[in-house]
């Protein structure tokens, strides 16, 4: 009995007093909807203290089995058993490029487009993964590929000419109404993007599951918000 009152002590003294939720997410999710979610959770849980890092989907994946993050926004789930996973959203994804390199009256077939410099990210990470085959089922190489691990970076190249991209179509939807870009007609489309939210199971289990289920509405206000061809829960 005593040693249950003091557990039961100890657990109200840490319910008072600040707990720290380490979040990861990539760039996409920290450019649509995560501004929401964090605004969310300091009105709804004003005792939790928020850290948050925008990574590769390779480093965050990595982090969480180190145990640095607790919940995670990528494109990659992390494996394991004290891990859980669910999709978050869906990103349409569309070649875009500058006025200053493509016609956008012009049907563009894959083969045009692997004549063409086509800036991605680094190879090995998941949205490198899905150009590879893109190509590769047309049995059509791109002949010049450049990497950067920051969407925005690729954006600016796009903009200034440097090449074409698939990307998120609505992380580009203000530079598409600006004229900077614009979206390349193709003969087949880019595969859309699932972004994966992972979460320890075993650390703030209720904490977690509280910014997990306001996570999830957040990103649902969000879809709700834009074009629902471009982005949209399963």
């Amino acid at each position: 009995d005593s040693v249950d009152t003091l557990k039961s002590t100890l657990d109200n003294l840490q319910a008072k007093g600040p707990v720290l939720l380490r979040i990861g997410a990539i760039d996409s999710v920290i450019s649509t909807w995560m501004p929401a979610l964090v605004e969310s959770l300091h009105q709804s849980m004003p005792n939790l203290k928020i850290e948050l890092t925008v990574e590769s989907t390779k480093r965050l994946v990595q982090g969480m089995h180190k145990g640095e993050f607790d919940l995670i926004f990528a494109v990659d789930p992390a494996i394991g058993d004290s891990f859980r996973s669910f999709v978050s959203y869906v990103l349409q994804m569309i070649w875009v490029g500058s006025p200053k390199l493509i016609d956008p009256e012009r049907l563009y077939t894959v083969d045009d487009l692997a004549r063409m410099p086509i800036v991605t990210f680094p190879k090995g990470a998941p949205p490198y993964r899905q150009i590879a085959p893109y190509f590769q089922d047309e049995q059509v190489l791109a002949s010049k590929l450049t990497s950067s691990n920051s969407m925005f970076a690729i954006i600016n190249l796009i903009i200034d000419g440097f090449g074409v991209a698939a990307i998120p179509k609505v992380i580009v939807r203000r530079e598409l109404a600006q004229g900077l870009l614009h979206q390349i007609r193709v003969s087949k489309h880019f595969p859309p993007l699932p972004i994966i939210g992972s979460y320890q199971s075993s650390t703030h289990q209720d904490v977690i599951l509280q910014v997990v289920e306001q996570a999830q509405k957040c990103a649902l206000t969000y879809c709700a918000s834009v074009d629902p061809s471009t982005a949209w829960l399963v």
